[in-house]
């Protein structure tokens, strides 16, 4: 994969995947186009405690998660899923977004818990699917408020 750079470390200690395209951030989007900056989040969340909670409803929220986690199985959901959404997108491109999903799961740092909000994964899901290839049924989290989610918008 010529050309990724797996993680960067931000000002306080935590890692985070970036790619080397000028301007990009790291960022979580919803469907309805609302778009949050994660690594503003990071700045909120270092002194929110951690707890331990349970992966499959997350999973339950965010399927997505589960494809990476078993390839095999995985890419045929993925390339159904790319296909539903841009049909125009050729397999040649999804099969290198899927690659590079791959190796964003085997590059993680599984030390950092994931940020939740609602229940939801907003930074961390490489990490949930890193955690479920290895067998683990829990992962360390950290929840947000919607207040401080408003505060990254």
């Amino acid at each position: 994969m010529a050309g990724l750079n797996l993680s960067i470390t931000t000002e306080f200690g935590m890692k985070a995947p970036k790619t080397k395209i000028p301007g990009l951030k790291h960022t979580y989007s919803t469907r309805d186009g609302r778009r949050w900056d994660i690594v503003k989040l990071w700045k909120l969340v270092r002194n929110v405690p951690s707890t331990t909670v349970d992966i499959d409803p997350i999973v339950e929220k965010d399927p997505a998660i589960r494809m990476f986690a078993f390839p095999k199985t995985g890419f045929d959901e993925f390339v159904a899923l790319k296909a539903k959404e841009n049909p125009t997108k050729g397999l040649p491109a999804v099969t290198r977004s899927f690659e590079n999903h791959l190796v964003r799961v085997r590059g993680v740092d599984p030390v950092w818990a994931v940020i939740l909000f609602n229940g939801v994964c907003v930074d961390g899901r490489h990490r949930i699917a890193r955690a479920i290839r290895e067998g683990r049924k829990t992962i360390r989290a950290r929840c947000v408020t919607q207040a401080m989610m408003d505060a990254c918008e």
